[in-house]
């Protein structure tokens, strides 16, 4: 026999409803306990991925900015660079017989460019070079 039958031996009826009620009961707190357990669950498990997230992008924010930064420093060091290979090239410009250039020996190819855009490089270069008073010396830096 079941345990509804030994506590109520009364009717068949009466056996059946009052198990049914309590099992009814039973199934309705393990329901609810269930959806607070599984609720509960699910809040605590958006809080920690919503957290995690921010710390996420904090460091994503951080990681950022340490770029830009290191980003900035390598264009100075390009800059110091070139500019400690202009004067590594002064210096020894010297030694190898180089001079620099004698006033108005230089001339900027859009000077050649303002005056007829229809010019090519060579014609500018010729041009130059019939203008010029020294024979094979380009006003073209």
């Amino acid at each position: 026999m079941t345990s509804c039958a030994l506590l109520n031996d009364r009717s068949k009826a009466t056996r059946y409803d009052d198990c049914n009620s309590r099992t009814g009961t039973a199934t309705s707190i393990v329901v609810i306990a269930f959806l607070i357990i599984a609720s509960t669950s699910m809040a605590l498990t958006y809080i920690r991925l919503h957290v995690e997230q921010n710390k996420l992008n904090a460091e994503i924010n951080t990681i950022t900015s340490n770029m830009a930064i290191r980003s900035k420093e390598i264009d100075n060091l390009q800059v110091r660079l070139e500019h400690l290979k202009g004067q590594e090239v002064m210096r020894f410009a010297p030694r190898l017989g180089l001079v620099p250039p004698a006033l108005g020996q230089v001339t900027r190819i859009a000077q050649f460019r303002n005056s007829n855009n229809a010019r090519s490089v060579a014609s500018a270069t010729a041009l130059n070079q019939a203008s010029n008073s020294r024979p094979n010396v380009s006003n073209i830096p």
